[in-house]
């Protein structure tokens, strides 16, 4: 995926360019964890402004579930940022932890098999 390179505003910003270029090499970046991980950036440098690294607070605040999220859209927002923790820590650059992500709810969807004689009603319905 070609997506171009970001300029990130917090104080952590080279770790950023440097994630983002490893998961770029690795081919696990996408348009999902860029828009992910640029909404972190600019809310850590707009809440944090005075910080000089990543702290746990950060973390913490940001992954926090909203009251408009479902537990999996939570998780999903959660995982590049679970991902970025991943990858400071292997390497010893930050001492934070990953972000504690809600269950996924299983789905209680049941899809209905249409019988013959159900396509056929339906079909001649829309063509009527």
């Amino acid at each position: 995926m070609n997506l171009k390179k970001r300029n990130y505003r917090s104080c952590f910003k080279e770790h950023l360019d440097m994630f983002s270029e490893y998961m770029r090499a690795s081919r696990h970046w996408s348009s999902g964890y860029d828009s992910n991980i640029r909404s972190f950036d600019r809310y850590c440098a707009e809440q944090f402004p005075d910080d000089e690294g990543i702290t746990q607070e950060m973390i913490d605040s940001w992954c926090r579930k909203r009251t408009t999220e479902t537990n999996l859209s939570c998780h999903t927002r959660q995982c590049c940022i679970a991902a970025f923790v991943k990858y400071l820590r292997a390497r010893g650059l930050a001492d934070v932890h990953e972000p504690t992500r809600p269950k996924k709810n299983r789905s209680s969807y049941v899809p209905h098999a249409f019988t013959h004689e159900e396509l056929k009603n339906f079909f001649n319905a829309c063509d009527s």
